[in-house]
């Protein structure tokens, strides 16, 4: 928790560092890059936590990891469509 708001505060007061170059701003790749760790953080978090979940129903690890990647599939497919649609709008803004 304080490694993410350590990082905060250094990405609002310093821009001009790499790192937090690249996930600050409006920019398209600032938002993709803040967006997709987002899923993937999320799709981690699902997994970890299903996994005794899944274990005590008695469902066995090769079904678990499909039943991973289709949760993992659906999550980003949704994501990437709603980002589409905000890199379409700032696209044909900047036009």
């Amino acid at each position: 928790m304080f490694v993410f708001l350590g990082t905060g505060l250094i990405a609002a007061a310093v821009r001009s560092i790499f790192l937090c170059d690249c996930w600050s701003g409006p920019s398209i790749r600032a938002l993709l890059m803040r967006y997709l760790l987002l899923v993937i953080f999320v799709v981690i978090l699902i997994d970890v936590h299903s996994i005794p979940l899944l274990l005590r129903l008695g469902i066995t690890e090769a079904l678990r990891a499909a039943m991973s990647a289709l949760i993992a599939l659906g999550i980003a497919s949704i994501v990437i469509s709603q980002i589409s649609r905000v890199v379409g709008v700032q696209w044909t803004e900047q036009k």
